[in-house]
Parts: C-alpha cells; sequence; structure tokens
C-alpha cells in the first residue's frame, strides 16, 4: 500500500482537523515584526554610525582639530583663506549628503570612505606644510584636494548634471 491508497482509505480520520488560518498569518504577524524591529534598529545605528563619521571627517578636514592647525594657520595665512573657502563648499556638500533621501544610509557610507583616500592625502599635504609653510606646490596640491573631494560629492549628489568626467583645471579631468 502506497502513500496515496492510504490517504484514501483513512480519508476520515484526517477530515475531522481543520486548519486555522488566524493562526499562521499570527506566527506570520510576530516573524515580520521581530525582523523589521531588528532592520530598524540596524538602520538607527547604522545612521548614527554614518552620521558621527561624516562629523568627524568635516571637522578633520575643515583643520579644527586642536593645536594641530594653529602653528599652519599661523606661519600661513593664504592657508586660512583657502581651508576657509573650500571648506565651506565641502561642509555644505557634506550636509548636502546627510540630508539627500536619494541613497540608503550603506551607500552614503561606502561613497564616504572612498573620500577617506582624498581625506589622508589631505593630511599628508598639511603635515608637509608645516615643514614647508609657503611652498606654492603643496598649497596647489591642497586645493586640487579640495576639489577633487568637492568635484566628487557634487557628482554623487547631483550625477544628472555632470558629464562622465569633472575638469579640474584646464589640463586635468577625474573619471567618475
Amino acid at each position: 500500500m502506497n502513500l496515496k491508497d492510504y490517504i484514501d482509505n483513512h480519508k476520515e480520520e484526517f477530515d475531522d482537523q481543520t486548519f486555522d488560518q488566524e493562526m499562521v498569518w499570527d506566527k506570520i504577524d510576530m516573524e515580520l515584526d521581530r525582523k523589521s524591529a531588528f532592520s530598524r534598529r540596524f538602520l538607527k545605528i547604522a545612521a548614527a554610525v554614518l552620521i558621527i563619521i561624516m562629523a568627524g571627517t568635516s571637522l578633520y578636514v575643515n583643520g579644527y582639530r586642536n593645536g594641530q592647525n594653529n602653528i599652519l594657520n599661523a606661519s600661513n595665512p593664504e592657508w586660512v583663506e583657502i581651508e576657509s573657502f573650500y571648506g565651506e563648499q565641502y561642509t555644505s556638500l557634506i550636509s548636502d549628503l546627510v540630508k539627500t533621501d536619494e541613497y540608503d544610509d550603506a551607500t552614503k557610507s561606502a561613497f564616504l570612505r572612498t573620500l577617506e583616500a582624498l581625506d589622508l592625502e589631505q593630511v599628508r599635504l598639511k603635515n608637509r606644510l608645516k615643514l614647508e609653510p609657503n611652498n606654492e606646490e603643496i598649497l596647489t596640491a591642497l586645493v586640487n584636494n579640495f576639489k577633487q573631494q568637492i568635484a566628487a560629492l557634487e557628482l554623487f549628489l547631483n550625477p544628472s548634471a555632470k558629464d562622465d568626467h569633472l575638469k579640474i583645471n584646464e589640463n586635468e579631468y577625474i573619471s567618475m
């Protein structure tokens, strides 16, 4: 006797069982609530971490580290003006990035990690400028670094406004 024959012969025993649809949906709802609560909690934590990283990066790039840039600022007033001009643009764009709903938090975090290489280069250039305060080549490299960061942020925030690459100056392009 196979399973089908067994079921056919004992059909009456199976017919007294009822399917409780409400109980099944209640279990599904409980599982969904538990998963969505975890997702909301994870997103809140991720958003908080993202904001902290962006705020720290912004403060660091704009030279608000206690004492670190005072030497540089005193020895090179031109740098103060450059950093103020580009720093305001950079901070504004970072703020726009935090506010935008076009990208999820993971995408925003990944993009900010790509900017870290430019941030590190800027720190290296600032350290060199402390040793050689009047070096025009270093100042030019710092300005170009700021321009690259700003161009990347602008392209990320508004990709339809630019072509496939952005012009930094007459001879250099950034490929995105």
